[in-house]
């Protein structure tokens, strides 16, 4: 029966157990769900169900888990922003509602900011191993890596710049420092 407690309780249980195959995916499809839904959750019981479901399913999928709990926050947040209206309990623009849309609000701005800092995080180690990885050129007896082949007098032998360091070898102060 819908808006009743036990149409609650059926959609806690149907999310309890989807979280325990939940997959990236379905997490992916949570999170975007109630971050596109939740300043207009109200608008129908169709709405209010799936975001109390896929609140629940953030919840139950992170309860426990420090790494993610800003997932398990979120669902939280979702689910109890919701459940009270749907049930009659309390309305869309009470203090309590108003207060779990902004928590809503501040939880994606920070998982978005976290985001963003491992992309920026991720793309940095690529350069680094990227930079790593670069051939440079090493004479036998020298104390300098070059880019250029050849830079002076020698004989050039190519390796990886994380090898020309790995030996001591510091940047040629004419074809790398430039």
């Amino acid at each position: 029966m819908p808006n009743s407690f036990s149409q609650v309780a059926s959609i806690t249980r149907q999310a309890r157990d989807a979280a325990n195959t939940a997959t990236e995916n379905d997490i992916s499809t949570a999170y975007e769900y109630i971050k596109s839904n939740y300043t207009d959750c109200f608008k129908d019981n169709a709405t209010m169900e799936q975001m109390m479901y896929y609140g629940w399913l953030l919840e139950y999928t992170y309860e426990g888990d420090t790494e993610k709990q800003d997932y398990y926050t979120l669902g939280q947040d979702a689910e109890q922003l919701v459940k009270y209206v749907y049930r009659g309990a309390d309305t869309a623009d009470s203090d309590s509602s108003k207060a779990s849309m902004e928590q809503i609000q501040h939880t994606i701005a920070t998982m978005q900011q976290s985001a963003a800092e491992q992309t920026a995080q991720q793309s940095a180690s690529t350069d680094t191993s990227k930079e790593n990885s670069r051939t440079v050129y090493v004479t036998k007896t020298g104390k300098k890596y070059h880019y250029a082949n050849p830079c002076g007098k020698g004989t050039y032998y190519p390796c990886s710049l994380a090898e020309a360091q790995s030996r001591g070898l510091e940047p040629c102060g004419k074809c790398v420092l430039r």
